[in-house]
């Protein structure tokens, strides 16, 4: 049965379909996500066994192919590259990569500037510019860390100076 309210189509056009409604994932796949980036943390800290366990389980609850299974897997590669050919046998563990000075650093600079981001979101642009110049002075000269809180301060100047400061403050 046809509703009198849908449009209708011209004549000699194909009937007029709403839109098909959005994707949600499903549990399993928003459970996989959630793993996914629960590993990016730990990866972050620099705790590589949680990352490794965060990650395996993200790739068993994805769909085969998925966005997610395949960040998984580029994941587990980066762990597999830190413990060398076998990740799981005690004595290839990496040693002292929590402890390294630089890494350390690295690290909380990593975290210092995704602060700084969710600042931004939040339109707090007065502490997103003092987290991201503060993981500038964390970061390692020339790290990827360094270049990004570099670009991201540069892009908050333009910010401001288009919208003269309209933005909280």
């Amino acid at each position: 049965m046809l509703d009198a309210r849908a449009p209708k189509a011209a004549e000699g056009e194909a009937p007029v379909t709403a839109a098909p409604p959005p994707m949600v994932p499903s549990s399993s796949e928003r459970e996989a996500q959630q793993n996914y980036l629960e590993g990016v943390i730990y990866y972050q800290k620099g705790d590589y066994e949680k990352a490794r366990a965060s990650w395996r389980k993200a790739k068993g609850l994805a769909p085969a192919g998925s966005d997610t299974a395949n960040d998984a897997r580029a994941g587990l590669e980066k762990i597999a590259a830190l413990y060398g050919e076998t990740p799981d046998a005690p004595g290839k563990a990496p040693k002292n990569l929590k402890s390294a000075p630089e890494k350390k650093d690295e690290h909380e600079a990593l975290q210092t500037y995704f602060t700084g981001l969710i600042h931004y979101q939040k339109g707090d642009l007065a502490r997103a510019r003092v987290e991201w110049t503060r993981a500038k002075a964390l970061a390692p000269a020339g790290s990827s860390v360094m270049s990004d809180a570099t670009a991201a301060l540069d892009r908050l100047d333009k910010d401001e100076a288009s919208t003269g400061g309209d933005r909280k403050k």
